[in-house]
């Protein structure tokens, strides 16, 4: 019999296959882990670079909202007929510390010609070539902004207000805010601009000559108006983020270096390789001189990953030395226990959204029946909140002879907002108990509560009407809510713009805005066959996916057919006109409407 030939022994094998199989296994892990970990950094540059470009849209157009809001306000105050400012719009004007300009254009057949203008600045800094384009998009486009090339931290803005059919006029504003200006420039993020899709860069240092045409061949012609691009700028690659501002063509466009911003994640990859390297040095001498240590605790630690591939997180490894042995044991305990949280943390999440349900299923009974009809009046309403829950409340109740319709929005939407429309409720549901109570005294309760609720950090605009039957008067006072429409009932057929009388003779602080506000009255006639249309804001604010806006001249021909059916029909028709002009784009506020009748007889 031929005698075996020598081989290595059973410890040389044990060690060498304990000595490979760690080093393939790890080496497979750490391949694995890298490559993922370098996809979710570069996921998290790109997130950061447009979270932060559309931070910086949103303030945009908050500050650019607000500066139309008061040219809006000169422009209320500008006498077409006189073509100068009234004495309340000079006071207005002179009060405005950042106002350095007004401008009146009007369009005489070939050309702007200037009717007016209100200046604090040196007036041969005001260009009619840097005017003149701006007039002409505003006239076009009914907004629009440009910067002054004389006057630093100076810009225009321009826009067509009043009735854009009628009217021939632009008003134009010179605005000095160093605050505007700082959102571009070079930034922690890189370069910040503002661009326009035909007039170029606007605000920013032109240092990338490449990007102009860059944005015209893979921004402006994109169905998505904001994301990121790769661009090759100054033969170097860099990080495009663009977000569209939402006001006029806009676009906030941001320019990082891409191997500046990756630079933190190579270094950490690189980290990374050395610790793999140093854990397989370990397991390598471990496998020489603990070969039947480490094959205990390798099985142990291999036994415990199967049954956290099979879903027990709760498995746990006993370390049974302190060499790194031990401490690898440590270390998987340590990562079942967090893998564990994070299931905690996701079950708590999914019960939150449940209760966010519950909370709009709540939030509904706050709301009275979407029609009815209490003696003579014929009441329909429908409310669309923007989240699970929203911040507009209506309501209508009989108190004693009168019929009270109420209508209220709470600054934002989502669950502080329901929180205090809730407190609205209750505290309407009070002053529901109280005979003989005018509009005005129930705002004043209400206001107290509101600002006892939110401490002045939230506010509420309202509408609270009275129809008194006895005497044919509908008396209401508003808390600086939108004024509802009058429909008379002399208009017949199709109404017209004109038809339409806001009732706006009286306006007070928003619930909340002050503790002991005052809150007045104002009484009207009323006729049989008048109709009266309550809403909230978000109706007219409503965007379809070009991110043009319903506005108010859409919404009132969607109540065409008012005088010619019933208030529930003429309401569903105005919703579905809605949802149809937006198609999927979510809304952005919270979206009631009230339509309210005066029936020539007793209501059915």
């Amino acid at each position: 019999m031929e005698k075996p030939k020598k081989s290595l022994s059973l410890k040389n094998k044990l060690l060498i296959v304990l000595s490979t199989l760690p080093i393939i296994s790890i080496a497979l892990i750490v391949a694995m882990a890298t490559s993922l970990f370098e996809n979710d950094k570069l996921a998290y540059v790109y997130d950061t670079a447009l979270s932060s470009t559309r931070a910086t849209s949103s303030t945009l157009k908050t500050q650019l909202n607000s500066y139309i809001q008061e040219l809006k306000a000169l422009s209320v105050n500008f006498s077409p007929d006189k073509n100068e400012l009234t004495t309340n719009g000079l006071k207005y004007f002179e009060g405005g510390e950042q106002i350095k300009g007004f401008f009146n254009y009007r369009w005489i057949g070939k050309s702007f010609q200037s009717v007016y203008n209100k200046i604090k600045v040196d007036k041969e800094n005001v260009v009619d070539d840097e005017v003149m384009p701006l007039l002409q998009e505003a006239w076009y486009k009914g907004f629009s902004v440009g910067v002054s090339k004389k006057m630093p931290m100076h810009f225009y803005l321009a826009a067509k207000v009043g009735d854009s059919k009628k009217s021939n006029d632009i008003s134009l504003v010179l605005i000095e805010n160093a605050n505007f200006f700082s959102l571009f420039g070079e930034q922690s993020n890189g370069h910040t601009f503002l661009f326009h899709p035909s007039r170029g860069l606007i605000i920013g240092d032109n240092q990338f000559s490449e990007l102009p045409n860059f944005l015209t061949s893979h921004v402006y012609s994109q169905k998505f108006h904001e994301g990121t691009k790769d661009a090759k700028l100054k033969a170097v690659d860099h990080l495009v983020s663009y977000s569209k501002a939402g006001m006029g063509d806009l676009y906030i466009v941001s320019a990082l270096n891409k191997e500046e911003a990756l630079s933190a994640v190579k270094t950490l990859l690189k980290r990374s390789v050395a610790f793999s390297f140093v854990i397989l040095c370990v397991l390598i001498i471990m496998g020489v001189f603990a070969s039947n240590t480490l094959t205990v605790a390798i099985r142990s630690l291999a036994e415990a990953t199967s049954k956290v591939m099979d879903g027990d997180f709760s498995v746990r490894v006993e370390p049974k030395s302190g060499d790194e042995i031990g401490a690898l044991a440590q270390s998987f305990n340590k990562m079942t226990e967090e893998v564990s949280r994070l299931m905690v943390k996701t079950a708590e999440k999914a019960r939150m959204e449940a209760e966010l349900k519950t909370a709009h299923t709540v939030q509904e009974t706050l709301f009275p029946r979407n029609d009815d009809h209490i003696g003579p009046l014929s009441i329909y309403g429908m409310s669309e909140p923007a989240s699970e829950c929203g911040g507009d409340w209506w309501h209508y109740s009989q108190i004693g002879s009168k019929v009270y319709v109420w209508i209220g929005d709470a600054t934002g939407h989502g669950v502080p907002a329901a929180l205090l429309t809730s407190a609205a409720r209750a505290v309407a549901s009070v002053i529901e108990g109280i005979d003989g109570v005018t509009p005005g005294q129930a705002l004043k309760i209400m206001n107290k509560a509101i600002y006892s609720t939110s401490k002045g950090e939230m506010m509420m605009t309202f509408f609270l009407g009275c129809f008194d039957f006895e005497k044919n008067t509908f008396t209401y006072s508003n808390a600086s809510h939108d004024p509802p429409y009058l429909l008379s009932h002399e208009v017949q057929g199709k109404p017209k713009r004109k038809d339409y009388f806001p009732l706006m003779e009286i306006n007070n602080p928003r619930l909340g805005e002050n503790e002991n506000s005052e809150y007045k009255d104002y009484e009207m006639k009323i006729e049989k066959g008048d109709r009266i249309v309550f809403y909230t804001d978000g109706i007219v604010d409503v965007k379809n996916p070009d991110g043009e806006f319903f506005g108010e001249r859409r919404f009132l021909k969607s109540l065409a057919p008012i005088t010619s059916q019933e208030v529930g029909k003429t309401v569903s028709d105005v919703f579905q006109s809605m949802n149809t002009f937006r198609k999927e784009t979510p809304l952005e506020d919270d979206v009631t409407l009230i339509l309210v009748e005066y029936a020539d007889e007793k209501a059915a």
